[in-house]
């Protein structure tokens, strides 16, 4: 999977990705160079369905979110 997106001054992001029922079924830590544009999210594990990517700044505080996108595997 891939996510486009203007992430260069982002620098440590949260990556989360949840089934339809909630279960989280990825979560990693990517720190984000100068000049990404892309996020590579490995798939090949996930069975067919519907599922929500997640992706959070992390900061000293709270986690900003940056992107909440929905997506469709059809193909094992």
């Amino acid at each position: 999977i891939v996510v486009n997106g203007d992430f260069k001054d982002a620098g440590r992001l949260q990556v989360e990705l949840s089934d339809m029922s909630g279960k989280v079924r990825l979560v990693k830590m990517i720190d984000i160079a100068s000049n990404t544009k892309t996020i590579n999210i490995p798939a090949s594990k996930l069975h067919k369905g519907m599922y929500i990517i997640s992706i959070k700044e992390l900061g000293t505080n709270d986690a900003k979110p940056l992107v909440t996108q929905c997506i469709y595997k059809n193909v094992e």
